[in-house]
């Protein structure tokens, strides 16, 4: 093996792995449609790569259990996007190319994996920094504004659409923070991910993001299960929540949307419509949709193809991932995605899920967000939520095959 191929195999990969994960940080502008657009790009030169780098191992790892179940959900996507009854092709298979680079992308991560090119404790880092870095230029960013108190924090940010969509990303940085926080052993490390985790937890608060805060919740309670010094990590855990939360006060906005106690409020008062912010309109909206074409679906993008909108506001995407799934695929890229969770979660050796718990724990946080939000629709999401399931078996499945 010559000099340069030693360092390509050795060094340049991880050193694109990395750069590809912070350009699902921060390669989005634009719409919804556009930052999908750009991060997919992104991963598609990665996969190219890395399959030219690694061609003759492919064939190592391909043959393994989740063969079946991931040409059942590439098929079934097939099948929905070619008898798509709607003259927008681009955006039809767009959307297909995209799922298909997220599972590449989850593939080609276990492989670097498996051949010691990457480890779990470093995508947990970069993931974790990354969410302190957007806090960071959203504070610069405010500081720039001339009037930041009454700016549409809502939909113009600066990598992101839409405020929802932000937080829900940045949790995945605040748990990855507050993990690294658990199990560090250094006290400097200690402060450093502890000031991570408040950082970047007070913009989730400041944000008023029910489904971020939700998810957040839940999965703090999981990840108590696994770590040590329960009692002592408790009276850290209510710091870092208080401290988030006051800090959070001193960025009021004039929007009602904004801010931890609006969240409350908007939680208990008006009705259904008013509580879930026009959700229950468009899932009415949405279900009737699907029950014309239940089997396959409308292709990909079918929510901004048809351009469904609610009460003159236009929808991109259905926010609740089972109907995402349902709208674009149908009934049978719901129940292809539930095989695959199936035949999952059937090779994961629960014995050992001490080792790659916070997967399993980032995992559900996604899951939890995109009941209400676009976690399924927004490429960021959907790539982390892929890697995740390749990290949770590297930590926990049968090695070797995938």
């Amino acid at each position: 093996m010559s000099n340069l191929t030693f360092f390509f195999r050795n060094n340049f990969s991880y050193i694109l792995f990395i750069l590809t994960l912070i350009l699902i940080n921060f390669g989005g502008f634009g719409t919804g449609f556009f930052n999908n657009y750009n991060i997919t790009v992104f991963l598609g030169y990665f996969s190219l790569i890395i399959i030219l780098i690694y061609k003759k191992d492919l064939l190592l790892y391909i043959n393994g259990p989740f063969l079946k179940p991931i040409v059942f959900i590439v098929l079934s996507m097939t099948i929905s996007c070619f008898f798509a009854q709607n003259n927008v092709y681009g955006n039809i298979w767009y959307r297909y190319f995209s799922i298909v680079m997220c599972i590449t992308f989850s593939f080609l991560a276990y492989l670097l994996l498996s051949e010691k090119k990457v480890v779990n404790t470093t995508i947990l880092k970069v993931l974790g920094f990354c969410g302190f870095l957007h806090v960071i230029v959203l504070l610069c960013f405010w500081s720039y504004l001339e009037d930041p108190v009454n700016y549409n924090w809502f939909m113009d940010l600066p990598f992101f659409n839409h405020i929802r969509n932000f937080t829900d990303f940045i949790a995945i940085g605040f748990l990855c923070s507050l993990y690294l926080f658990f199990i560090s052993e250094k006290s400097i490390n200690k402060i450093f991910w502890a000031g991570n985790s408040i950082f970047v937890l007070s913009c989730v608060f400041w944000s008023g993001s029910r489904s971020s805060l939700l998810g957040i919740l839940v999965c703090i309670f999981f990840m108590f299960f696994y770590i040590r010094d329960r009692q002592k990590n408790s009276l850290f855990l209510i710091f870092f929540l208080l401290s988030s939360f006051y800090i959070s006060t001193f960025f009021k906005v004039n929007n009602s949307g904004f801010g931890f106690e609006n969240s409350i409020i908007r939680t208990t008062s008006g009705n259904l419509n008013e509580i879930s912010s026009l959700r229950y309109d468009l899932y009415v909206k949405v279900v009737s949709y699907i029950v014309d074409k239940p089997f396959l679906g409308y292709g990909g993008e079918a929510v901004k193809n048809y351009i469904i909108n609610v009460h003159h506001i236009e929808i991109s995407q259905s926010h609740n991932f089972i109907l995402q799934i349902l709208i674009e695929f149908g009934f049978l890229g719901l129940l292809s995605f539930i095989y695959f969770i199936y035949i999952f979660f059937k090779r994961i050796n629960f014995s050992k899920i001490n080792n790659g718990a916070i997967f399993a724990i980032l995992i559900s946080n996604i899951f939890i967000s995109s009941l209400f939000n676009g976690g399924f629709y927004y490429t960021s999401n959907l790539s982390l939520l892929c890697l995740f399931f390749s990290c949770l078996y590297y930590s926990c499945g049968k090695r070797g095959e995938l």
